[in-house]
């Protein structure tokens, strides 16, 4: 039954963020109720009265025992002392926190009850602060993770046993021929990185696809240039001209014919499967074949009336495919007076229009086909005293693009643009195991950019 002075239904003034609900009169008989009513519980137990067994009532504030008590009405009036002096101690707390906040700012709002007195404030423990650092990782983990996920990977063709140094498409963008060191030029499919077939040579240097897409042409250090079917690897004709190792070849536009580079400072222009020499062009070193003006690329217009060439005297040629007579003749800038400076590559736009070429140092330089006119793609980023050669240098097929091995990191591929060297993306290798690219070359339907890198074939996807 109830307490007559203190009905069932009494309330008592709210602390903190409770409020002290019914009181019954004996303690336990409520226990059947907050049973019922868990929420409750919690409420009851930190401010209540409890009767004792000694007959005596224990009054509770917040879960501190305040005093024992003969009546229960004095426990009550004590709890009650209690409840306004800790209002009167919260409302002081609040007042001062007040007038510590700046003008035109309200007091932060207790979001906690008032810790009991003498109780100080928990400091968050080491445990908490490993959960943070762990957390932090966890998050740049899985930002990693993402970042590797959607970012451009490759596909690696493994089954050379010595350096890649030469690539090329099938006009259909279908398959890759890559010759390497280890005396083998292999044919793979693009798609899926399939070993078609393997064609035995002695350390190939380069390899081309013609435009035609039948034949497969390649050269190397036994002084010979082979050209042989795409589609079986059976050598149709075997070209002995040269008196040194062949360094760069180039197909003419038709397909009937080959330039060929060597280190025995000639640029020769054949019949491709006669082998009936069209012109030489040669360029003579201060002392006969050794090998300081040694032609390193060549490359035929696409329009197949230019041939132009370069190399180890640091000079440009744009030179005419069937007399071998110079239309124009530049050196390199920043060449004049440096005996070590050569060009390492040079590239036609798909227009015929215009030509790179990259030299030792790192500068890669767009020319107008008459030479007269140029401008800096990329600037040599040592400006020439410590060589960081860009290997290789590819146009897009619609001409607005340029792809080249990176000055920052030779594991990747850099796209810029080709009016104004600007940078539109990079590539990264699958794994910087895989070392440093040598040659690139874009697939002639825009989509792919392969790469050659130390004993591997890497292929990406650029639309």
């Amino acid at each position: 039954m109830a307490n007559e002075n203190f009905p069932e239904h009494e309330h008592l003034p709210e602390v903190g963020n409770y409020t002290v609900g019914r009181y019954p009169l004996d303690w336990m008989h409520c226990q059947d109720e907050i049973a019922r009513k868990k929420d409750w519980a919690t409420v009851y137990d930190r401010n209540a009265l409890r009767a004792g067994t000694s007959g005596q009532w224990e009054a509770y504030a917040e879960g501190e025992k305040v005093g024992s008590y003969l009546t229960e009405a004095d426990a009550m009036a004590a709890l009650r002392r209690e409840f306004a002096t800790r209002r009167q101690q919260r409302q002081a707390r609040q007042t001062a926190q007040t007038q510590r906040t700046p003008t035109g700012q309200a007091a932060p709002t207790p979001s906690h009850r008032v810790a009991p007195a003498g109780q100080q404030k928990q400091r968050p423990t080491w445990t908490v602060w490993l959960f943070l650092i762990v957390w932090v990782l966890v998050i740049v983990i899985v930002a990693g993770g993402l970042y590797w996920l959607f970012s451009p990977k490759p596909l690696v063709y493994s089954g050379h046993a010595g350096v890649v140094s030469a690539i090329s498409w099938s006009p259909d963008s279908t398959r890759i021929a890559s010759a390497s060191d280890d005396g083998t030029v292999r044919v793979w499919n693009a798609s899926t990185g399939k070993d078609l077939f393997t064609k035995h040579e002695n350390g190939v240097n380069a390899v081309v696809w013609s435009p035609n897409g039948k034949y497969i042409a390649s050269a190397g250090v036994d002084q010979t240039v082979q050209v042989w079917n795409a589609q079986n690897g059976k050598t149709l004709f075997t070209y002995t001209g040269h008196r040194n190792f062949v360094s760069a070849i180039a197909w003419s536009p038709d397909s009937r014919y080959i330039a060929s580079a060597s280190v025995d400072e000639t640029v020769q222009v054949w019949h491709a499967l006669t082998g009936q020499e069209i012109v030489t062009h040669r360029r003579k070193s201060i002392i006969p074949n050794n090998g300081d003006s040694a032609p390193k690329t060549v490359a035929w217009s696409p329009n197949g009336k230019y041939i132009a060439s370069g190399g180890d005297d640091g000079k440009l040629y744009i030179w005419n495919p069937m007399t071998g007579k110079d239309f124009v003749s530049t050196v390199f800038p920043g060449s004049e007076g440096n005996t070590n400076n050569s060009i390492l590559s040079v590239v036609w736009s798909p227009d015929s229009r215009h030509l790179v070429a990259n030299d030792f140092y790192g500068e890669v330089r767009a020319f107008d086909s008459s030479l007269k006119q140029s401008f800096v793609v990329h600037a040599a980023p040592n400006d020439g005293t410590t060589n960081s050669p860009i290997s290789s240098v590819a146009y897009s097929p619609d001409g607005k693009y340029l792809a080249c091995t990176s000055w920052e990191d030779n594991t990747a591929i850099k796209v810029l643009s080709a009016t104004d060297g600007s940078d539109v993306k990079t590539y990264h290798e699958l794994f910087t195991t895989l070392g440093t690219i040598q040659a690139i070359a874009w697939s002639p339907d825009g989509k792919h950019i392969a790469a050659a890198s130390d004993k591997y074939v890497q292929v990406w996807q650029t639309t």
